[in-house]
């Protein structure tokens, strides 16, 4: 089958090129302009993730370990002067959420006075009693533990 002399048939020939390469260049364009929107929603979606997981991640104590054993694959409480800090917190959610006196949970915990003591602090009169070596204690937990993160997580890159 040699080529056409039939001019009829070339315009048939014709359009039939340009129609298909119309089409193969509409549908990447279509392909092009829903892949842009996706990755725009995904953008919005990836900014949504992350304030959902900053949210989810930063509501107590147990949301912060549970978001960096997740996604981090990091124990905090394996970390030095972890100890000192949950004494540390222990102190504050008293002061803070109980006005100085302990908390309805608090009240209940059994090992309470234990991780408090760590830190030179007592319990008594529904009340927790810091010494003059609870804050330098905490202070130092603190320090410990910032430089036990560090160490573990790079954030250079």
């Amino acid at each position: 089958m040699g080529v056409s002399t039939d001019p009829a048939v070339w315009l048939q020939e014709t359009a039939i090129v340009r129609l298909v390469s119309i089409i193969e260049a509409y549908v990447d364009a279509v392909s092009m302009h829903r892949m842009d929107n996706l990755v725009d929603s995904r953008k919005s979606l990836v900014s949504l993730l992350v304030q959902d997981f900053e949210l989810a991640s930063s509501g107590s104590w147990q949301d912060r370990h549970d978001a960096y054993h997740d996604y981090h694959g990091l124990s905090l409480r394996s970390l030095g002067g972890w100890g000192d800090i949950k004494a540390g917190v222990e102190v504050r959610n008293c002061l803070l959420h109980g006005l100085g006196n302990l908390t309805a949970k608090q009240r209940g915990q059994t090992k309470l006075a234990a991780s408090v003591k760590s830190i030179g602090v007592t319990i008594g009169s529904n009340r927790m009693h810091l010494s003059a070596a609870t804050v330098p204690k905490v202070a130092a937990g603190c320090d410990l533990f910032v430089k036990n993160l560090d160490a573990k997580i790079n954030l250079t890159t």
